[in-house]
């Protein structure tokens, strides 16, 4: 017999889905997980240019080691830290 995956909100955008990650902010569907990647910028916590996807407990985008996630943006490839594809790789 199959078990079924519960469906959660989203608790950045609240969309219902059954995947996604449990990240300290809480759980984040793979939409929010894409944009915050895709977000780039300089850190407001660390001061470092690199991926925004975290959020502090004001809410404002952080960088991945800010906001203690442990999921890892880097490609096995080349090195770069963003949005990552098939078997942990980027685009590139």
């Amino acid at each position: 017999m199959t078990q079924k995956r519960p469906v959660r909100s989203c608790g950045r955008c609240a969309k219902r889905v059954i995947t996604g990650w449990c990240w300290p902010d809480g759980f984040v569907c793979v939409s929010c997980v894409r944009h915050g990647v895709r977000r780039r910028g300089r850190c407001p916590s660390c001061g470092r240019e690199r991926p925004l996807p975290g959020r502090d407990g004001a809410g404002e985008p952080v960088c991945v080691d800010c906001a203690g996630i442990t999921t890892s943006f880097f490609c096995k490839v080349c090195g770069a830290e963003g949005e990552l594809w098939f078997s942990k790789t980027c685009l590139r």
